[in-house]
């Protein structure tokens, strides 16, 4: 049977939240830093990864019972739907040097791909701000409604993921973004950047290499979907830890095209 999306809803923000004062409290301690192996998506894993993806999964339990989870620490575990794609800490290397700019991620879903996602949570710690979304229910912001706009007023303001593979080249994405006149970021959270865009903070996110996972973005797609904001990527599926993608998130679709046309003359691919 499944849940009523507002109640699983409130119940992954319960959770996102108890993680998130997880991280905080271990950081507050000095400890969390350390690198602990490397987790299921082959990424390095930080202690602090795995103490809020065990606390999310604590709080989860407590009131789901059994569920699927697709996570960047501990992997695809199958016990039924909804399927959980968690990323407990996006931009843990943020978090490990004391940059404030890091949040929990969690979305739940009833099938495989990000159109399947019904809810979903991102929790700043640092901010104290909670961004959620219900599927055809608008998004929120610690309970306010948000709507994705560009500003009406200076130069629009881009966020740009960095690359992961020395062959790729930032400097021409940079130079056209820049000549376009548009100022450009590098934050280092994908979801608390995407929910930026959602907000009105930022009026685009652009990743122009796939680098990328369902599980980084699923709840902040939502998010900023709900939110009204226009939004480029390829399918993925939610449990494929090691499919990678690009991403464009704007606040219009007028704004998107314009960003679209610059990759171009960027010569930058936005899929491979």
């Amino acid at each position: 049977m499944k849940l009523d999306p507002q109640r699983l809803c409130e119940i992954l923000s319960i959770a996102a939240e108890e993680a998130g004062r997880r991280v905080r409290e271990l950081l507050s301690r000095g400890v969390g830093r350390e690198e602990v192996g490397v987790g299921a998506a082959g990424d390095r894993t930080l202690r602090l990864d795995l103490e809020a993806e065990k606390e999310l999964l604590k709080a989860l339990r407590r009131e789901l019972g059994t569920f699927s989870v697709a996570s960047e620490e501990l992997g695809l575990v199958r016990g039924g739907y909804p399927l959980i794609v968690i990323d407990p800490v996006d931009g843990s290397y943020n978090a490990a040097r004391g940059l404030p700019f890091y949040a929990v991620s969690v979305a739940a879903a009833y099938g495989e791909h990000l159109e399947d996602v019904v809810a979903g949570v991102v929790y700043a710690p640092v901010l104290d701000e909670v961004y959620t979304a219900i599927r055809g229910g608008g998004a929120y912001l610690n309970g306010s409604k948000l709507r994705a706009r560009a500003m009406g007023y200076g130069e629009p303001v881009i966020s740009v993921a960095s690359p992961r593979l020395a062959g790729e080249k930032p400097g021409s994405v940079i130079r056209q973004l820049l000549s376009a006149g548009f100022k450009v970021r590098v934050l280092g959270s994908a979801s608390l950047e995407v929910c930026f865009v959602a907000s009105g903070r930022l009026d685009a996110y652009l990743a122009p290499w796939p680098v990328l996972r369902a599980f980084d973005v699923a709840a902040a797609l939502l998010i900023a979907r709900e939110a009204g904001a226009t939004i480029r990527t390829p399918k993925s599926a939610l449990g494929d830890l090691e499919a990678r993608v690009s991403l464009l998130v704007a606040a219009s679709p007028h704004l998107l095209k314009r960003i679209e046309a610059l990759m171009k003359h960027a010569h930058v691919g936005r899929e491979r």
